[in-house]
């Protein structure tokens, strides 16, 4: 219900539930959770039973996770989206029927319901700490290094690239710029054309991430000439520039 309203608006994580998109309700998700977990205890969940079903679902994961690495799916991913939404959804079957079957039932289900859920809590540590606090740092250390390698890029400026968090660095400067072009590599738009030659004329140095499409806008704006104003790295493919080509030598 909460993805409902942005449905026709915008990309709202597809299949996968990316809690960055569930942020605004965590703290109502948690006081739901702690609130069912309770009336699971009052409907007969036992310890025992609820340890033993957390280990069958434990042992179901590992099995998963098996099969998965066999068929060559990427793992993170499906770690990180598939798995939390069939595990989101057994769970809301599992309550739904834990709340709707008699009195005498709801006793064994609601433990199956309460070591799933432990299940769930279980994975959620394991990703939050294995996966994405690591893959967090490594980022981190990536742009860190992408921003010492592109250091010196002067101002005013204005860089053209495909991955925009990249070169956000460029926000923190003075009298300088970025722009996101097409993910498309063969594209280019009138628009980005027209952003370069207003930004050429008003005195600012254009930078391309991408050498090709750089020597497309130079030669479609024509007496223009692309060339590699920061070499290739670890980190980084070269940034070439866009600037006007110098006018030949009169003899």
């Amino acid at each position: 219900f909460w993805m409902l309203p942005f449905l026709r608006m915008a990309w709202h994580g597809g299949a996968g539930n990316n809690l960055r998109y569930f942020l605004p309700l965590l703290p109502w998700l948690a006081l739901l959770c702690a609130y069912g977990l309770r009336e699971l205890s009052r409907l007969g969940a036992r310890p025992f039973s609820v340890a033993l079903w957390a280990l069958v679902g434990l042992g179901a994961l590992v099995v998963g996770v098996l099969i998965w690495d066999q068929q060559g799916i990427a793992l993170a991913a499906s770690l990180q989206q598939r798995l939390p939404q069939w595990l989101m959804l057994a769970l809301a079957f599992m309550g739904a029927a834990t709340a709707l079957v008699g009195r005498t039932r709801a006793a064994a289900l609601a433990s199956v319901t309460a070591g799933l859920t432990v299940t769930a809590l279980i994975l959620a540590g394991v990703l939050g700490n294995l996966f994405d606090l690591s893959q967090s740092q490594r980022v981190r250390t990536y742009y860190q290094a992408r921003e010492a390698h592109f250091a010196p890029l002067p101002a005013p400026s204005l860089v053209l690239s495909a991955n925009p968090p990249a070169f956000l660095f460029q926000l923190r400067r003075e009298n300088a710029f970025q722009a996101r072009l097409p993910r498309d590599a063969d594209r280019l738009t009138d628009a980005d054309l027209a952003l370069v030659e207003t930004a050429l004329g008003a005195g600012y140095r254009v930078f391309v991430a991408d050498a090709s499409r750089a020597a497309r806008i130079a030669a479609t704006l024509g007496a223009h000439e692309s060339v590699v104003a920061i070499p290739a790295s670890l980190f980084a493919d070269p940034l070439v520039e866009v600037r006007p080509a110098p006018e030949p030598a009169r003899p």
